[in-house]
């Protein structure tokens, strides 16, 4: 199987050399860094405004599924195939073509990236591994202690960069960042997209989302994104209903200083859903809709708020600072009756009411400072910034423990929520502060040929836990993460690159050991290298990939005291990624990846030694192709489909049982026709999982979430 596939890069490889042709001509970077602000546009047209003077839209050929540069997820500008690192990003093109409703949807894209089910005190995180190591959602760079589910009619584009990246993120798993980025406004001509979705389930989805540059105005811009949805389930009882405000606003308040403010707000009402269990041998016994909740229970309302302001200024041609505001608000409110333990051999598991609040409140200031400075031999790009963020929860509960056993082969619910024992269970509250000062190097040598890239970042935290038992504990946690990489130019398409990267994670705040002491903080080492093949003027890129991720200082329960805990885990991931994305002909679309990750539990007082991690496949990978038809009588017709396959998972910690793997297939079918006057008119048929395949997409030692059965969308849309 390796030889196989390395066989296939090697492949890959040889044919972009015979048939690529010359690499593209190098664009005047300096020119280019005259124009004081460019915004691209939905469209792919660039709008240039030099000297306070907007001049005419440019076309600008580029793949809808590669982006050229990526800037927030780096913090310096740097084009994709010249950074020395695994960075992919999710564009709104490719979102738009898989009809992506959820976040895991375009996750499943993405090399090494495995979904999860994160369900925690009535909330559900939007999470998933990278790499093995669980990752919590960023949100425009702000590393969130609870997120609502991603509304993605709202978002421009999903970053991943593979691997340690806390210089550029601060305290984070060792495996990699997710960055959800939300849509901003532009200084583009004003259009206006509508659409209205209707599928399987009862799936119905409405969405706006008008903006561009203000009439009779060169300098202000506006963008409302506004969306709808209600849908069912094939799960028993499972409903959602949700809607979403996304205004955003920009303003060239002079030649050199630009204000970029995004605001979101999403409303959602649903369904706490438990997924399916198994029984005591680890065997699903109970059909995928069953449902083990209690449908007359309210479930989860939930209001979250994001604020995102950026404040960009150019001092001098060579110095300019970025200052980013984010404040975040989370309200849950949970009314369900939830599982709790494991099934016994009767196929009986006990239950409980639960009535929570949760409340979260977080804000982040980072302010960066970016210089340049070029000569004959070197031309660097510096960055020196500063972060303060503020973190704080409250979790208040009300529960019945007293609630029978209920059958998860045929659950029936009558309780009369009425009669319930309720017991005050009073609040958990948890803060965190963390001051942090980075700067980050990056440097070009040897006409363009040499990219070096240097980071470190020191964080300094203090964190506070008061929990309802009125046990407070509270502590300093101190870190510093560093990163280097290098890529080489050998060939006009083969890139060689190495890193190594560090990361610095502290220990939730009432961990501590028997002496009342905090544990240190956990800390990872990757070393990566790989190379990266660009096609067809940057429209087409492969990588290939290789790393090891060695995790230290993991907590785990202290074996003579199981009510604290010791520094005394470590973890290993290591494996290689394969990842094709563009256009490889006009008119075709492709991303593709292909994943091995090996996992292993080195060190541990409570997991087996030698054990794969719990939920990450040995193998992964995805496949996903677009045609666009661009003349004759089809013109406009558009045709693809993927496939997207997991390979056997560990089922649970303990390592006793795997879950199978799947593979699902899904297609698409669009048309596009110009009415003229710059209206278009588009329909796009979505069918996902094609063959039915029943699969569980996640889930752990009993409780598991069942993939979808074969589902199809009609979306119909109209700009103007």
């Amino acid at each position: 199987m390796k030889n196989l596939l390395w066989g296939m890069c090697l492949s890959v490889l040889l044919f972009g050399q015979v048939f690529a042709g010359e690499t593209a001509p190098k664009k005047d970077e300096k020119a280019a860094e005259k124009s004081e602000l460019t915004k691209m546009s939905d469209d792919n047209s660039k709008t240039l405004t030099i000297r306070g003077k907007k001049i005419e839209d440019e076309a600008k050929e580029e793949s809808s599924y590669l982006p050229e540069e990526t800037t927030s997820a780096l913090k310096i500008p740097m084009k994709i195939t010249e950074a020395p690192m695994s960075v992919q990003i999710i564009t709104p093109e490719l979102i738009e073509d898989q009809d992506a409703f959820r976040l895991q949807d375009v996750l499943r894209n993405v090399a090494g990236v495995s979904a999860e089910k994160n369900e925690s005190k009535g909330q559900e995180y939007e999470t998933a591994s990278i790499r093995g190591f669980s990752q919590r959602l960023y949100r425009s760079g702000l590393h969130t202690l609870g997120s609502n589910t991603i509304d993605m009619s709202t978002v421009e584009r999903v970053e991943v960069i593979k691997g340690p990246d806390a210089v550029t993120f601060g305290e984070a798993e060792p495996g990699g960042i997710i960055n959800v980025v939300t849509k901003g406004a532009h200084l583009s001509p004003y259009k206006t997209k509508v659409s209205t979705t209707a599928g399987s389930y009862d799936n119905y989805r409405m969405s706006l989302d008008t903006g561009g540059a203000l009439p009779n105005s060169d300098s202000l811009a506006f963008r409302l994104n506004l969306s709808y949805v209600n849908k069912d389930s094939f799960r028993d009882y499972i409903d959602q209903e949700s809607y979403s405000i996304a205004p955003a606003f920009l303003w060239k308040i002079g030649d050199k200083t630009t204000l970029d403010i995004r605001v979101s707000h999403k409303h959602e009402e649903r369904m706490l859903d438990p997924g399916v269990y198994f029984d005591v041998n680890h065997n699903p016994v109970a059909s995928i809709n069953t449902f083990l909740g209690d449908p007359n229970s309210d479930g989860i309302e939930i209001d979250d708020s994001f604020f995102d302001i950026t404040l960009s200024h150019e001092f001098t041609p060579w110095l300019s600072m970025r200052t980013h505001v984010i404040h975040h608000d989370l309200d849950v409110d949970l009314e369900a009756v939830r599982i709790r333990g494991n099934p016994d051999a009767n196929n009986m598991v006990a239950r409980r009411y639960d009535a929570s609040d949760i409340r979260v409140k977080e804000w982040a200031i980072s302010n960066d400072f970016i210089a340049k400075c070029e000569n004959d031999i070197v031309s660097n790009k510096f960055l020196l910034g500063t972060e303060v963020r503020h973190i704080s929860k409250n979790w208040h509960s009300m529960q019945d423990n007293t609630l029978s056993k209920i059958s998860i082969t045929n659950p029936s619910s009558n309780l009369d929520l009425d009669k319930l024992k309720i017991v005050d269970g009073g609040d958990d509250d948890a803060e965190l502060d963390v001051v942090s000062f980075y700067l980050q190097d990056t440097a070009t040598l040897f006409d363009d040929k040499l990219n070096l890239m240097f980071g470190y970042r020191h964080d300094k935290g203090y964190a506070l836990n008061d929990s309802a038992t009125n046990t407070t504990t509270d502590g300093d946690a101190i870190g510093d993460s560093w990163q280097f990489g290098a890529l080489y130019k050998l060939f006009p398409h083969f890139y060689p690159y190495l890193s190594v990267s560090t990361s610095f994670n502290p220990q939730n705040a009432g961990r501590v050991d028997t002496s009342g002491n905090n544990l240190d903080p956990e800390t990872g080492l990757q070393y990566e290298g790989g190379f990266k093949s660009p096609f067809w003027d940057d429209k087409f890129t492969f990588t290939a990939s290789a790393y090891r991720i060695d995790k230290e200082n993991v907590a785990m329960r202290d074996p003579d005291n199981n009510n604290f805990y010791v520094n005394s885990g470590e973890l290993m991931s290591r494996g290689f990624e394969l990842t094709a994305q563009g256009d490889i002909f006009p008119n075709w679309s492709v991303i593709a990846s292909y994943a091995y990750t090996d996992t292993e539990v080195k060190k541990s007082d409570t997991l087996p030694i030698g054990s794969r991690f719990q939920g990450i496949p040995l193998h992964s990978g995805s496949l996903w192709v677009v045609h666009t038809q661009r003349e004759g009588r089809l013109s406009g017709l558009r045709l693809g489909g993927g496939l997207f396959a997991v390979g056997e998972r560990v089922g649970d910690t303990a390592d006793t049982f795997d879950l199978p793997g799947y593979a699902t297939v899904s297609l698409m079918a669009g048309y596009q026709r110009d009415l003229g006057n710059e209206r278009i008119m588009k329909a796009q048929l979505n069918v996902q999982n094609v063959l039915g395949k029943e699969y569980y997409e996640t889930g752990s030692s009993y409780s598991f979430m069942p993939g979808s059965p074969r589902v199809a969308n009609l979306t119909l849309g109209f700009e103007f």
